[in-house]
């Protein structure tokens, strides 16, 4: 739904935020995370924030080819949208992984 004035998200703070989250599952799991799954369903961002429709185009991502990514991330700026693609699926398996953990009590 659309709202009256803009949120703004501060790259900053967002930084900060990201930097929390992954020192906790360091903590947790280690430097290296292993993941025992590979595919996962991804809805299309459109899709996403589309709250007059029923989401649709679910297709299937794969981290194996997010984790590929980071080797040639930034490499195409123009790109920016689909380097957050990928850096969504792996930030979501880790999602799932500390869920299955229990790492951390704030639940959001």
């Amino acid at each position: 739904m659309p709202v009256t004035d803009p949120l703004v998200v501060h790259l900053d703070d967002l930084r900060s935020a990201l930097d929390v989250a992954l020192r906790t599952v360091e903590q947790a799991l280690g430097p290296d995370v292993e993941l025992t799954i590979d595919h996962y369903w991804h809805l299309p961002v459109e899709a996403a924030f589309d709250l007059t429709a029923e989401p649709g185009g679910l297709t299937v991502g794969q981290l194996s080819a997010d984790l590929d990514f980071q080797h040639y991330a930034g490499t195409e700026p123009a790109a920016v949208w689909h380097d957050l693609q990928h850096l969504e699926g792996l930030i979501r398996a880790l999602q799932f992984k500390a869920q299955h953990l229990t790492i951390g009590d704030n639940a959001s």
